[in-house]
Parts: structure tokens; sequence; C-alpha cells
């Protein structure tokens, strides 16, 4: 059964191979933390698809590689966590639902240099684990799924230095695991555990 720990060994060994190219110019490493707004959307019924409609704002934390192709193009890849909690009352029955989500992603970005800022718009896709731990009444559980997902990005960076940046990033992501969160009436289907992501990044070029 895949689990964190080697989907975070496959994200490094993915990483690691990537920079041993000889064609690998300007490396860096960027660090992101911020906030996960997860999707809007509900159960439907009809596509049996769910979504974290009433889920809450939570956190994301991401780690990333990248290099210039060219002084315009950018080659990143990384990986990272968000998680995200939904509490209910039914009928005097509470129920909490945790869901945390490593995600496996290389992007491709435009680059925009005016000194000393730096712009940046990208896409890209992924792999995603999804983990959700759920509690109701006196009953406790875990499940998982994976899916393959995409995403579109666009950021902006000042450079304090010439090796070091800081700045901020927005993302936004989809991906659709097939996941049963025991939610009455929901069952085993495929949820949409993409969001938007908002982060402070900082940046420093070996």
């Amino acid at each position: 059964m895949t689990n964190p720990a080697r989907i975070l060994a496959i994200a490094l060994s993915l990483t690691a191979l990537l920079f041993t190219s000889a064609h690998a110019e300007n490396p860096y490493g960027v660090l992101k933390i911020g906030a996960f707004l997860p999707n809007g959307k509900g159960n439907n019924q009809t596509t049996q698809e769910g979504g974290l409609k009433d889920f809450d704002t939570g956190f994301n934390a991401e780690a990333a590689l990248g290099f210039y192709l060219a002084p315009y193009a950018v080659i990143e890849v990384g990986t990272g966590y968000y998680r995200s909690v939904r509490s209910d009352d039914i009928a005097g029955i509470n129920q909490s639902y945790t869901l945390g989500t490593i995600p496996i992603i290389a992007t491709a970005k435009f680059v925009i240099d005016n000194d000393p800022f730096e712009f940046a718009v990208g896409a890209g896709a992924g792999y995603y684990f999804a983990a959700v731990d759920w509690e109701v009444a006196n009953s406790t559980g875990s499940t998982h799924g994976t899916a393959l997902g995409y995403h579109v990005v666009g950021s902006a960076d000042y450079r304090l230095s010439e090796t070091v940046s800081i700045g901020s990033e927005i993302k936004w992501h989809s991906a659709e695991p097939k996941i049963d969160l025991a939610i009455p009436g929901a069952g085993d289907r495929k949820w949409e555990v993409g969001g938007t992501t908002l982060n402070l990044t900082a940046k420093y070029r070996f």
C-alpha cells in the first residue's frame, strides 16, 4: 500500500535525477508556506462525485527545486502537504473529517524578469495522495486514495540579493481520487480534493 513516506521518497528521487542533468542552469530551491482554500464543490448525487464544500480553510507547505531552461523558461519539481478539517453536528452526533494531501508535481513556467522583480505564470501536473481520518460518534477510521491532477500557478518575487528572493504565489489545482469519507449518503466515490493555495515564498539560487 502506498504511504506518505514512499511518496516523499519518490519525489526526492525524481528531483535528484532532474538536477543531475548536464543542461540544468541556475538551479534554485524554494520553500512555500501559506493557506489552503478548499474547493466549493458539494456532493453530486447525479455524477456520484463529492467535494470539500464544508471543509475549513487549512494550511499548506511545499518545497521545490527548479532550473532555468532559458531566461524566460523555468522547470520546477516539488512536493508538499496541505490539510483541511470538516466538523459537523448532525442530530446530536459529532462528526469530524481531517483531509491531508501530499502532491508530487512538475510545473513549467514562463518568466518575466524586471529586476528586482520576477513574475511568472505556469501550469503543470502531478500525482496526489489524499488521506482522510474520520470520527463519527465513538467510531474512528481512515481511508485514502490517489489520482493524477493538474494545476495553474502565478507568482511574484522580489530579489533581495543575487541569491535570495522572497515573494508570493497563488495556485489552483484539481485532483479526484476515489475515497470513502464515511459521510452518510456519500459512500465510495470520486472526491475533488483540490482548491487554491496562497503562499509566501523564499527562494535561494545555488
